[in-house]
């Protein structure tokens, strides 16, 4: 398969948080939980997503997929319902309603454009989504990322450094605001 490389236990991690499973030593040796109702994968249109797609059909999940540019047919993961969204723009909490968990895989491709004035696609999109998930009473998100994991030395640092911040910024709020509620 091509795309974004993700070593085995990364995705065995991915699927044992979607599955509800923590790692304390009660939870050792007993079974996984099913998930019998379909993920979201938001930003399922860039290499993390679509490898994300991959994974989870491999796994058995049924798949809904958020994307604000849909793939040509011919190009879809096969059995991944396809829905086109806008995370800052657009409503989409009933689309989500149904999913059980949420990977966000979102990230803004480097071009020209997105550098002189990137998106609040990290702050605002991920703030959109989890109003939708409240919304429709999705309690479980996992967010992903290959940004900046080999440094590419086409993008100028102080871009680099603006999308880092806004990565560990959106770590603080996964980490923090799991026990506080995220405003």
């Amino acid at each position: 398969m091509s795309g974004v490389r993700c070593p085995g236990e990364d995705v065995q991690t991915l699927i044992l948080v979607l599955r509800g499973l923590d790692q304390s030593s009660s939870n050792r040796g007993h079974e996984l939980m099913s998930i019998t109702s379909p993920i979201a994968v938001f930003g399922a249109g860039g290499k993390t997503g679509t490898e994300v797609l991959h994974r989870a059909r491999q796994g058995g999940l049924a798949v809904r997929a958020f994307e604000h540019n849909l793939p040509e047919p011919g190009d879809r993961v096969e059995g991944v319902e396809y829905i086109r969204c806008d995370v800052l723009r657009d409503s989409f909490a009933d689309q989500l309603r149904g999913c059980g968990a949420v990977i966000s895989a979102l990230g803004i491709g480097f071009s020209p454009s997105t550098a002189m004035d990137p998106p609040p696609l990290y702050t605002d999109g991920t703030r959109h989504l989890l109003e939708a998930m409240r919304e429709t009473d999705i309690t479980r998100i996992v967010v992903i990322s290959a940004a900046f994991v080999v440094h590419q030395s086409s993008i100028p640092a102080w871009f680099e450094l603006t999308a880092r911040s806004a990565l560990f910024n959106m770590s603080v709020v996964r980490t923090f605001g799991a026990t506080r509620g995220v405003d």
